[in-house]
């Protein structure tokens, strides 16, 4: 039963954190992205406020909006075009790069390390009190089958003792 369960609860658990990083990301991608329609826009410094993510804006002259970070590696690789996605520190950027009149504008979404394992503690704990109980249940299964099972034999047992001891009226179910 255990070897099952862990056969069973490891990749799912796996599973759940892979999923909750995936749905980090992708809300990250999904900000990132509806500042990109902004971008040579007055409305470029609105749509960062109104996004609900911490959001920076690399401009082409040197200037930022929105959040302060650093420019990083992957920044200045995001600058030559490429849309990347990078890790830093205990997280995740997410970097759009926009190409505008101006220039390349580097758009930075930043999904920390809580954010990425958001509900998998939980998720983790509620698969191991399932994984527990189902190991008690097994167990106590296992008990009452062998009790089935050898309580006949216990009976067999006794019977043959009487008859060993000269009991000839001992007779078994």
């Amino acid at each position: 039963t255990s070897l099952v369960l862990i056969a069973l609860l490891v990749p799912m658990a796996l599973l759940i954190r892979a999923v909750a990083e995936n749905g980090a990301m992708s809300r990250a991608t999904q900000a990132a992205e509806s500042v990109a329609v902004a971008v040579g826009t007055a409305e470029l410094p609105l749509a960062v406020e109104r996004v609900d993510a911490p959001i920076t804006v690399f401009l082409p002259d040197g200037g930022t909006i929105g959040e302060e970070a650093a420019r990083t590696d992957a920044v200045r690789l995001a600058a030559t075009g490429r849309s990347v996605t990078a890790d830093v520190g205990d997280g995740r950027e997410v970097l759009v790069a926009v190409q505008s009149p101006e220039g390349t504008v580097v758009i930075r979404a930043y999904v920390s390390g809580e954010e990425l394992l958001r509900g998998v503690r939980e998720a983790w704990a509620a698969l191991l009190g399932l994984g527990l109980a189902l190991v008690v249940l097994g167990i106590a299964l296992a008990d009452r089958l062998a009790r089935a099972v050898t309580g006949p034999i216990g009976d067999l047992a006794r019977v043959s003792h009487r008859l060993a001891a000269g009991d000839l009226g001992a007779r078994a179910e």
